[in-house]
């Protein structure tokens, strides 16, 4: 196999799931971090991104887009995925409650009116998230408050909450408390499996951008 490739910004978002797979699998890659204008480019090259969009996974001259389906072949590797059914069955199940919950959240990013994006703010950090938030740590702790979404291993569900819940602890949702899903005994473990997992912590220190 040849060096794989993971096109996207350089930000975490999306793409950071698919780096964490590559790092916890011990598999170099390169990481290559593009501007505005280079999507552009890169858009106008046949079958480059087969949705338009990124995050791309290039392996061996071939083309992989979708964060979870990128996630799943990469995951695999680094024994991310469940080989029983009901755990991966359960594994999907909470990567698509937080899938849900960040959709939430980004309907308000995508929100022009200043008034309008105040109150869905407002109704995110009081409401809907309290609401979400709850509904997975429920999950978490029904699967016995054990540091992970499913199961007793690290999976891809775990990478899906640190993902989640990092995003809100940056602090740059306006109206959204960083210190919101700290109020979740059971999710904010699972979040701390991943942030002091080796493999995690070494990426992370690698890639710490200095305070601006």
């Amino acid at each position: 196999m040849s060096k794989p490739k993971l096109l996207y910004f350089d930000i975490k978002a999306r793409g950071e799931p698919i780096r964490l797979c590559f790092a916890i699998a011990g598999i170099d890659f390169d990481d290559v971090r593009i501007g505005r204008d280079e999507l552009s480019a890169l858009k106008e090259e046949p079958g480059k991104l087969p949705f338009g969009q990124l995050p791309v996974v290039e392996i061996d001259g071939k083309r992989l887009a979708q964060t979870l389906a990128c996630c799943m072949y990469v995951g695999k590797k680094a024994g991310l995925v469940p080989t029983d059914d009901w755990e991966l069955a359960k594994m999907f199940e909470f990567i698509g409650g937080v899938e849900d919950t960040q959709m939430k959240i980004t309907m308000s990013i995508y929100e022009q009116d200043a008034d309008k994006k105040k109150k869905m703010r407002e109704d995110l950090a009081t409401t809907t998230l309290p609401k979400w938030f709850g509904f997975l740590d429920s999950l978490a702790v029904q699967n016995g408050s054990n540091g992970y979404a499913v199961g007793s291993k690290l999976s891809l569900a775990d990478l899906w909450v640190y993902m989640s819940l990092g995003w809100i602890k940056m602090g740059v949702l306006d109206g959204i408390p960083a210190s919101l899903p700290d109020k979740y005994a059971a999710l904010s473990k699972v979040y701390e499996t991943v942030d002091t997992h080796p493999k995690v912590v070494e990426w992370n220190a690698a890639h710490a951008k200095p305070p601006q």
